[in-house]
């Protein structure tokens, strides 16, 4: 939803007028939306107005961008680091706008890293978005007792079978057979009839959100970056990609009195981003 992303940062930078405005890409990737907001005239023509925060905790996507950067002129400060975190220097300050943007589906960097987030390849259950994490998919199922897999399966995945799949993981470890690897993983959703890449990727889903806390983060990232909305005229931009994130954000706006505005795809990116489908961009202001 670059052009869409595109188009709230305008707005933005419209209401800052004369005013320094600051940008955080929460969740840089492969960098689309950021190269996209810096390529914009305005930016380009009051590179001293404008600042860049990016953030990622994926080295590779850092280094990627920084040769673009440097080449562009721009103030750029890269954070090595997870969005739940506020990062190190950037403060409110009263006479800046902020554009704040979390992207929250895999960018495909990280779909092609060969650490299980596909069912469509073979690799290992790791699914760790940061490798410092103790616990990877595969421990999970290993580990976790019937209870605490059906949880995960029922509320991250909304699987109506999470307690059946549950049973039979743990049946087939109490008999020696552990999941390790994406492949052995499907086999087993397939001889539960759920192997339609729907019921695949509301299981992949469920296990990526509990390796990486993916719910929690986001609770954090909503509650420090409210403090930056306090202008009116800054935007919190969040591209959701299931209905529990999308709830998350509708449930936190309503308890803190904030406006809420909800873009979705055109029809005509769905057909050329399939992947696009399913997101949804809330735009979070202060009323």
């Amino acid at each position: 939803m670059v052009g869409e992303v595109l188009k709230s940062f305008q707005k933005v930078s419209s209401h800052a007028g004369d005013k320094y405005l600051v940008v955080v890409d929460t969740t840089l990737g492969s960098g689309g939306h950021t190269a996209a907001i810096m390529s914009t005239k305005v930016v380009a023509n009051n590179k001293n107005r404008h600042s860049f925060e990016l953030l990622d905790l994926d080295e590779r996507a850092i280094d990627l961008l920084k040769d673009r950067v440097e080449l562009a002129g721009l103030k750029v400060r890269f954070h090595k680091q997870n969005f739940r975190i506020q990062p190190s220097g950037l403060n409110y300050e009263p006479e800046k706008n902020y554009f704040i943007l979390a992207d929250l589906g895999l960018s495909q960097n990280q779909l092609d890293t060969g650490l299980g987030f596909s069912f469509k390849t073979d690799a290992p259950l790791d699914m760790r978005l940061d490798q410092q994490l103790a616990v990877t998919a595969a421990d999970l199922l290993k580990l976790l007792p019937v209870r605490q897999l059906t949880k995960i399966f029922g509320e991250y995945g909304q699987l109506s079978q999470a307690e059946d799949l549950a049973k039979l993981i743990v049946h087939r470890r109490n008999t020696g057979f552990y999941i390790a690897t994406t492949a052995q993983l499907n086999e087993v959703l397939k001889s539960l009839k759920l192997g339609t890449p729907k019921h695949m990727a509301k299981a992949y889903q469920a296990l990526r959100i509990a390796v990486n806390s993916e719910l929690d983060n986001l609770s954090q990232l909503l509650e420090w970056s409210q403090e930056f909305l306090t202008s009116g005229k800054s935007m919190l931009a969040v591209i959701t990609f299931h209905s529990i994130e999308q709830s998350i954000v509708v449930r936190f706006c309503k308890s803190k009195g904030l406006k809420l505005g909800i873009i979705k795809p055109s029809a005509a990116e769905v057909i050329s981003n399939p992947r696009s489908r399913s997101a949804i961009l809330n735009l979070v202001t202060k009323n």
